[in-house]
């Protein structure tokens, strides 16, 4: 029988919640999964000294995107870095570093596609979802800040004044 331990961290509930779906459909086809979840930095530890058979975890980037810790063949041998499933391909490698060097989006936004496609195909890891994101928002919200590194950011200051209110309890 084929059976591994998938391991998360502990706290995190959507996470929690995909460990056990994951687990009851691997079930059905005779695959064992054994839930663990770590104190966050346990995890993380473990990952990085590539201590551990499954992971579920997450991203997320900073505005200035390099996912060169992550993907490149040169971190491959480096346990504190990001490269946790010891991912190598070399046309990924030259397509981030052409990415790097050009200064328009526009133009570096194609090789960026091309990148996660060819990832994509190679599956070193299983992209389970994407967690919803605002993609809209009513000129009647004031101090709404919706940016790249948060959809949701200073939420606490968000505002609709009474007189723009439409819908009411």
């Amino acid at each position: 029988k084929f059976e591994f331990t998938l391991s998360t961290n502990a706290g995190n509930k959507r996470r929690g919640d995909a460990q056990v779906l994951i687990q009851a459909a691997l079930k059905e086809i005779g695959v064992v999964v054994n839930i663990e979840q770590q104190e966050a930095n346990a995890l993380f530890d473990n990952m990085r000294k590539r201590q551990y058979e499954a992971a579920l975890s997450g991203w997320s980037s900073a505005l200035f995107i390099d996912p060169s810790p992550t993907w490149m063949c040169d971190d491959v041998d480096e346990p504190h870095e990001l490269n946790f499933a010891n991912y190598c391909n070399p046309e990924v490698d030259a397509l981030i570093e052409r990415a790097l060097r050009t200064t328009k989006a526009e133009d570096a936004a194609p090789l960026w596609k091309e990148m996660q496609a060819k990832i994509y195909a190679d599956q070193p890891y299983l992209f389970l979802y994407w967690m919803d994101e605002i993609v809209g928002l009513h000129k009647r919200f004031e101090n709404a800040e919706v940016g790249v590194l948060s959809s949701l950011g200073h939420l606490e200051r968000w505002d609709v004044p009474a007189d723009k209110v439409k819908y009411k309890r």
